[in-house]
């Protein structure tokens, strides 16, 4: 096995890793939609309960978030992602901000009782709505490449094993 089949192997193998978190990163967005539903838990405070189900996929989306790194290491090795690595950096800040964003998910409690933070929890929902959207264009960006490694003259020995 040459040293340039085992590259790509390595890279397929990472780009399945890849593609896990985003499926990780899709379930996040029911939690979300739930999450877009706390305007009524000043109201009601009924959805609490869901809000605590949906805070395990944020866990499940953390977790994910250790795949990053493995991608970060493919990318040296994949020369057609150069360009699309600002999309996912401004994904990934925009992941970060997301994190304020469930933190006032779980503030939602204290919403039955005050309502002090609906207006920065319908912001960060906006901001939560932009995220995603880079991800289904980093999704899109993923498959590409997937498809530009099959057809390389390269790789097709590395597709036989």
């Amino acid at each position: 096995m040459s040293a340039n089949s085992t590259v790509i192997q390595f890279s397929v193998i990472l780009g399945y890793l890849v593609l896990s978190r985003d499926i990780l990163c899709y379930l996040g967005i029911s939690h979300d939609i739930l999450c877009y539903l706390g305007v009524s838990f000043v109201i009601s405070g009924y959805l609490t309960i869901s809000c605590v189900i949906s805070g395990y996929l944020v866990l499940s989306r953390v977790i994910s978030g250790y795949l990053v790194l493995s991608r970060v290491i493919s990318e040296y090795l994949v020369l057609s992602r150069d360009i699309s690595r600002y999309l996912v950096l401004s994904r990934d800040i925009l992941c970060y901000i997301g994190i304020s964003h469930d933190i006032l998910c779980y503030l939602g409690i204290s919403c039955v009782i005050s309502g002090y933070l609906r207006i920065s929890c319908v912001i960060s929902g906006y901001l939560v709505l932009s995220r995603d959207i880079l991800c289904y264009l980093v999704l899109s960006r993923d498959i590409l490449c997937y498809l530009v490694i099959s057809q390389s003259p390269n790789a097709l020995p590395a597709l036989t094993w």
